[in-house]
Order: structure tokens, then sequence, then C-alpha cells
């Protein structure tokens, strides 16, 4: 039987596929033979636009780390960085700079590569982050990225020099944004599963969580003390301060009082 959570993850890919096409057929749909200035009035909201995204983005990395999960600004700075590279790519590819047509992708490359550069700056300040954190933000954003990057290229020329001069490529930049701080906020990117044993490291400035649960809060090494795996996976890491990484055994564990 599907669970509520798995058949969750299936609405939110298919409502995703569905804003993706929706996107594609956008400029063919509505856009068949444009003049020359068509719906102009589109080009003036692509760096409104841009720029909201960049801001929530850099501000996302200034969060206290027990706050948020740093794979969070990890992947919009990869993807920040890697769309910059996209959109100059696109420039080169088929691009003119004398054309003001052009204009998003020649700035709006240097304000993402500027974002990314900050967000990630933010996050090595604000620290907090874990090997697993790192490795699922650069994944996530270096796969919105290279969408991004091919959408671009496949649109072409004309997708920027007549309607709607390539404000479908910046609500797909935007919508990547969201995807991207989405899979990076999911359980997975948090530092592990709580289990067990967490309730006896539970205190006034921790609370008890339930088995199963995910929390940002280190799990240091007093706190898998109570199985012998547990104590001999964190030998190394006992009175060094870091946060423990091991997944105890899933059993119930009875206290004494």
């Amino acid at each position: 039987m599907v669970s509520a959570r798995h058949a969750w993850v299936v609405v939110r890919i298919v409502v995703l596929v569905a804003l993706l096409a929706a996107l594609w057929a956008f400029p063919p749909l509505f856009f068949a033979h444009p003049g020359t200035n068509d719906a102009i009035v589109l080009s003036n909201w692509e760096l409104p636009i841009i720029l909201a995204v960049l801001v929530a983005g850099v501000t996302s990395a200034f969060v206290r780390p027990e706050r948020r999960p740093r794979a969070v600004p990890i992947g919009l700075g990869v993807y920040f960085l890697g769309t910059a590279a996209g959109l100059r790519l696109g420039l080169a590819v088929f691009g003119d700079g004398s054309n003001d047509r052009f204009a998003p992708l020649l700035f709006g490359s240097v304000l993402m590569g500027c974002a990314g550069l900050a967000a990630l700056a933010g996050v090595l300040a604000t620290g907090g982050a874990s090997a697993l954190q790192v490795r699922r933000g650069t994944v996530n954003g270096l796969v919105g990225a290279m969408f991004v990057g091919g959408w671009v290229l496949l649109r072409g020329g004309r997708d920027w020099l007549l309607a709607p001069y390539g404000f479908d490529s910046v609500l797909l930049m935007a919508l990547l944004a969201v995807v991207v701080a989405t899979l990076g906020a999911a359980p997975g990117a948090w530092s592990g599963p709580l289990n067990s044993t967490d309730a006896a490291a539970a205190g006034p400035d921790r609370p008890a969580l339930r088995r199963g649960e995910w929390t940002c809060w280190p799990r240091r090494a007093e706190a898998l003390s109570t199985s012998g795996r547990g104590r001999r996976a964190t030998d190394g890491l006992r009175g060094s301060g870091q946060a423990a990484t091991y997944r105890a055994p899933v059993r119930a564990h009875s206290r004494r009082p």
C-alpha cells in the first residue's frame, strides 16, 4: 500500500512536470507569430523576478544552521553559479552583446554569479554544513543549472528577440530555484535520523523527539552510549565535540528509573 508521504511525492512530481510542459508550450501557444514589440511588457518583469529569487537565495545562507539545513543555500549557490554559466554560454552561442534584447543573458549571468558566490560565502561564514549536506546541495544545484542551460540553448536566440523575450526562461529559473531549495530542505538534508537513543540526550535545550524524526541538532557521541555498536562507532568522536553520524540499531531501549 502506498503511504501518504509517497503519494505526496508523486503528486509534486506530476505538478512539476506539468509546470515545465506549460512553460515550454507558452511561447508557441501564445506567440506563434509575434510582431516586433508584441507583449514587450513581459521583458520589464524579468529583472524583478531574478532579483527576488537571488535575494531569497542569498538570505537563506545567513540563517542560523539550526534553523535551516545547509543543503538549501549550498544548492542555491551552486545553482546560481551554474545558471550564470549557462546564460553566458547562451550569449556566446547565439547572443549579441550590442542588442539590448539579450541584456537579460548578460546582466542576469552577472547577478546570478555574484549571488551564487555570496550564498556560498554565507555558508562558510555561518558554518554548520555536514558532508551529506554539501553533497546533496551540490548535486541539486548542478542538476538544476544543467536543466536551465539546456533549456536556454534549445530555445535559441528567437526566444529573446521576439515575444516572450525569454520570459519563459526566467520563470524556469525561478521555478527550479524553488525546487532546489525544496529538495535541500527535505529530511535527508538534516544531520540524520533520530532513534531511540536520542531520547536519552533530551534536555531543556533539546526536546525529546520520536524515533524516525529528523533534526538539525548535533548528536554527540554520548547520545549513542547505550548500545555496544554505538560505543564502538563513536569512540573516536568522544570528547571532540563533533556531531555523531552513526545510526544506532533500531530497537527499543528501556530506561530504568
